[in-house]
């Protein structure tokens, strides 16, 4: 069996890090980020990784409930909050230096007529209105195998 490579092997993949802005503030541990070729490979196995040398960062969940957007929600705004202003153009005002998604096998919602997509939308939403100030702080995407989202 032959590993499977979604990324070209150039870029570092860590697993349970925190992200450190410019202004001193650390994330919570994220389960997988995506650090850039160039992110210094001295630096590589500290589990404080420069938000300037992040490329992404993914939290991972067996088993998705409406608790894990609301807070993948929350942390994405809080690193967004935290990293330097970007203006000049409405590209860099809308899109992070940092993508940051929320990564699922399966959801909670299994009863029949449960409708699992609607969940998560009123979990983004309900999040979205308490943390959310700037369209840049929202989450990038939610994928959830099984439902093919």
């Amino acid at each position: 069996m032959h590993k499977v490579q979604f990324l070209p092997s150039y870029f570092h993949i860590v697993t349970k890090g925190r992200i450190l802005t410019e202004s001193g503030y650390a994330s919570p541990q994220i389960d997988v980020l995506v650090l850039h070729p160039s992110y210094p490979k001295v630096l590589l196995d500290k589990k404080l990784y420069l938000a300037g040398g992040v490329a992404a960062a993914f939290e991972c969940k067996t088993t998705l409930k409406a608790t894990h957007v609301i807070a993948a929600v929350k942390t994405a705004s809080e690193i967004r909050k935290n990293l330097p202003d970007q203006s000049g153009s409405p590209y860099k005002e809308l899109n992070s230096s940092i993508i940051y998604g929320l990564l699922a096998h399966s959801h909670s919602w299994k009863r029949e007529n449960s409708k699992p997509i609607e969940n998560i939308e009123n979990a983004l939403w309900e999040s979205d209105s308490a943390n959310v100030d700037h369209p840049i702080q929202l989450l990038d995407f939610i994928a959830v195998s099984d439902i093919a989202t």
